[in-house]
This record gives structure tokens, sequence and C-alpha cells, in this order.
């Protein structure tokens, strides 16, 4: 693990604490810059791909109780051993089969050509029926967490988020989409703690500063600003001259 062991002791408090609800599935790192950063493809499909008949996915009926004890555990200003603790034990819960992948990434390819351009709530069907056809894909479902409160439903875009996060929680992407979720609905202390976790797990942390400065000129919304405004001023001057631990390879 790229993080510093926090010791057994640790991981036992964190993943008891976090583990209290038996689950039975669930549901780019910030090396750039750019605002569609977290929702790159990252596979080829054709643009004309038919739909998949699916039923449109749901977020899982327990993302809610494991993921907001995570939460509570981070708290707002994370430390790198609570979330390896933390993420050691999300890594623990069982994950979904795998469902259509190529069929999923087709929708996924087709979704992020109109989230690049802006049309988010044309995007949000699309991005529906990929959750559904592959619900182990955690940037699928980012992805439709970010078109979600994109399209100014943070609410819906809640749970997919946390989905995001429990099939990958070494990913710095779906931490910090997870922060702006909570954001806006109200959670900023929530929020900073995602914000946080970003940093930490990101394979280039001044990218990661630096991409939350650029946030700050792009978006509007009060809660979105005033959450990413309180994580710079708490971390950016520090944390942005602050060595932290070797990535994992195996993450982005």
């Amino acid at each position: 693990m790229f993080l510093a062991l926090a010791g057994w002791w640790a991981y036992d408090y964190y993943a008891a604490h976090i583990a209290t609800i038996e689950p039975s599935s669930i549901s780019a790192s910030l090396e750039t810059t750019s605002a569609e950063s977290h929702v790159a493809p990252t596979a080829s499909a054709p643009a004309d791909a038919a739909p998949v008949d699916q039923k449109p996915a749901e977020p899982t009926t327990f993302s809610t109780g494991n993921m907001e004890e995570a939460l509570r555990v981070l708290g707002s200003d994370p430390t790198p051993e609570s979330l390896q603790a933390v993420t050691g034990a999300l890594g623990q819960l069982t994950l979904p089969l795998q469902g259509d992948s190529g069929a999923a990434r087709a929708l996924n390819t087709r979704a992020l050509a109109l989230s690049n351009a802006e049309m988010y709530a044309s995007a949000v069907p699309l991005l529906a029926e990929a959750a559904a056809v592959d619900p182990r894909d955690a940037e699928i479902r980012e992805n439709y967490a970010y078109v979600l409160w994109r399209s100014g439903d943070p609410v819906r875009a809640r749970g997919f988020a946390m989905d995001s996060v429990m099939l990958a929680p070494s990913r710095a992407s779906a931490w910090a989409n997870l922060g702006h979720v909570l954001a806006l609905d109200g959670e900023g202390d929530a929020a900073l703690g995602c914000y946080k976790a970003a940093f930490i797990l990101s394979a280039n942390p001044d990218n990661t500063i630096e991409f939350f400065r650029k946030r700050l000129e792009v978006e509007t919304a009060p809660q979105l600003l005033q959450a990413i405004t309180r994580f710079l001023e708490r971390h950016d001057a520090t944390l942005a001259a602050t060595p932290v631990p070797a990535s994992d390879p195996a993450v982005p």
C-alpha cells in the first residue's frame, strides 16, 4: 500500500466502524488540471453503438451506511493513516459481478462527448444505462454522478458518487467528485475531508492544488466555492510543498 501503515490496531478500529452493514454488492487521478480530467474516457467504442436494453441504475442500498461512516471517521482533515484505514476497509466490500464492459463503455464514450460539450442533461440517460449495464465500473458511476450534479441534481448524484469511491477507494478523482457533491448538498466539512483524501491519493499533489485553484475560476455555486476556498486556505501553502508517500503503481 502506498500510504504508511497505521498499525494493525488502527486498521481494525476503522474497519470495524465502517463495515457495520454486511454488503452483498456495490453499485484518472487528478494528474491534470483539466476540468474534465476525472471523466476522461479510458476505452474506445463506436460513437453510434446501440443502447442496451437495461433498467436504469440505482445506487446501492448500503452505500449510505458504509460511506457515511467512512466520512465520519475521516472528518474534515484526514491523515494518511486514517485514510489508509478507511480505503482498506472499503476495499473489503464485496464487488458486484462485472457486466458487459464493452457495451457500457460504448455508452460512456457517447456520454463523455456530450459532457465535454456541457450537455450534461443529455448525458444523464446514457450514463444511467451504462451504470446499469456494468455496475462494477467505478469510472462510469463517477461520470454519472458528475453529470447529475452538473445537471442540478446533487441529491441523486450522492449515491453514485459514493458508489464510485467504494468501487475504487484509492481513486483520487472519485473522492474529489464526492467532495463536490457533498459541498453542493450543504455538507462542507465532509467535502473538505474528501478533498484532502483526493490530495493524499493524487499522483501529483501540486497539480491537485492547481486543479482546485482553477475550480474557483469556473464554478459558480456558492456552496462549492466556499468548500474549495476553505480547502485551499487550510492546505494550499502547507500541503503543496509537503512530500507525500509514493502512490501505489496500480492507482492512477
